[in-house]
């Protein structure tokens, strides 16, 4: 107790001494000029620049009340007034995303923000039975939709799988979240372009080769979708898959499907 007590106080030391302002001081500075370096994601370099600007804030307004010498009835009317006022743009964006889960709907429209049950079964599947450093990639839902000229034309409309497996499993993919894939407009249309009856088993190949993928996750098979009868036709049940193609497993939501070797 007496050691912790202790720690406790050098802690409380740090924070309250100038160490303390110049480290979040520092924090902040340099995180708001990483945001300006030379790469694509600027809005990610970003993220966690409120931390240090908040405790600041919550330090200012401390010293401020003490310089005053406000009485502590009124030191803390002033600060729950405060934060109240700071609390309206967190409580926008918490109704935002409330409002949006009632629908089913995230901001990007390419995820669900639930998995089925056959989707979760089948991401504990791969967690017990897929070694480690394996890529497994999920395959995009996809539809026909009708341009403004009147022209339809292939569509994915859902990556749900691709975004959660690798957090749920610790395996590998070649297009997951888009924000941490690189090229990932570009990948998401190989992968739509896959199970076309278009597309040949040579091409399928070379697509397999260069994703680097031991493993396929079919997971648009549950609803009565005639466009996806038709531009999957391979995972559907219409047609049989290309003899390089195991199913290994299958639940009514999803189906797993093992590269065999032997045909690359």
């Amino acid at each position: 107790t007496i050691v912790k007590n202790q720690k406790r106080e050098e802690i409380q030391n740090v924070i309250n001494g100038a160490d303390g302002m110049l480290l979040l001081a520092v924090w902040a500075a340099v995180q708001f000029m990483a945001a300006y370096l030379p790469v694509a994601f600027q809005r990610k370099m970003l993220q966690g620049e409120h931390i240090p600007i908040a405790i600041l804030a919550g330090a200012g307004a401390a010293i401020l009340f003490k310089r005053l010498s406000m009485p502590k009835r009124h030191t803390l009317i002033a600060s729950v007034g405060v934060t109240l006022l700071l609390s309206i743009t967190n409580i926008r964006f918490l109704y935002r995303d409330a409002s949006d889960y009632a629908e089913d709907r995230v901001q990007t429209d390419l995820q669900r923000p639930y998995l089925k049950i056959g989707e979760e079964n089948a991401l504990h599947w791969i967690k017990t039975n897929v070694p480690l450093h394996t890529a497994v990639q999920p395959l995009p839902w996809v539809t026909l939709l009708t341009g403004e000229d009147g022209h339809t034309k292939l569509a994915p409309i859902d990556m749900t799988m691709a975004c959660y497996l690798p957090a749920a499993t610790g395996r590998l993919v070649y297009c997951g979240h888009w924000g941490e894939t690189p090229e990932y407009g570009k990948k998401l249309l190989e992968l739509a372009r896959f199970a076309l009856p278009t597309t040949s088993n040579t091409e399928r190949k070379d697509m397999l080769r260069k994703m680097k993928v031991q493993y396929l996750l079919f997971s648009q098979k549950s609803l009565d979708d005639p466009d996806a009868d038709n531009l999957e036709p391979m995972f559907r049940g219409r047609i049989n898959p290309p003899p390089f193609l195991k199913i290994v497993y299958s639940n009514p939501d999803v189906d797993i499907y093992k590269v065999e070797d032997g045909y690359w």
